[in-house]
């Protein structure tokens, strides 16, 4: 009776711990043996289907405990291109941004900084990349029209073939045309 008394007292104390610190992996575990027995239409076992809610919650603390921290000096910059970019229209290219950071006293680390502040700008949802174009805010970037490409004679009616496209009369070479 002994043995069986410890082998509680154990399972409780493993209970006890893993309610106050969740390991994921164990959670992960728990959730998938519960999912696979709903799909297989299997009665789902009563401490799984207890413990699901409960254990989820600790994998949400733990999942926002490891959130990454922005180190000052880029949240700096961070604030400060999202008050350079509320104030622009049409997207802004890095270099300008950085240009403007420095005139703020706010520079970025590194071999090329521009690259990383794009890199900054790229890895935060709150800025939209449009190429070469430059960058807006995301919600600014809903009301700037994509430019349009420049139309020319060529692109309208096809390589010139001597005639005008208003009139049906031939066009004189231009002298010099290599005609």
């Amino acid at each position: 009776m002994d043995f069986v008394v410890a082998i509680r007292t154990e399972i409780s104390s493993l209970e006890q711990s893993l309610r106050e610190s969740p390991d994921p992996r164990l959670v992960k575990l728990h959730e998938l043996e519960r999912l696979l027995a709903i799909y297989n239409g299997d009665a789902v076992p009563t401490a799984l289907a207890a413990e699901s809610p409960r254990s989820l919650a600790g994998v949400a603390e733990i999942a926002g405990a490891r959130k990454r921290v922005v180190a000052p000096g880029r949240q700096a910059a961070l604030e400060a291109a999202r008050d350079i970019l509320s104030k622009e229209t049409e997207p802004m290219r890095t270099s300008a941004i950085y240009e403007q950071l420095v005139m703020r006293n706010i520079t970025l680390a590194g071999k090329e900084p521009v690259n990383n502040l794009s890199a900054l700008l790229y890895h935060n949802d709150e800025f939209v990349s449009h190429g070469r174009a430059g960058w807006t805010i995301k919600n600014a970037a809903d009301h700037i029209p994509p430019k349009e490409k420049p139309v020319d004679d060529k692109t309208l009616h096809g390589p010139s073939t001597g005639f005008d496209s208003n009139d049906s009369r031939p066009v004189e070479p231009v002298p010099g045309g290599g005609t």
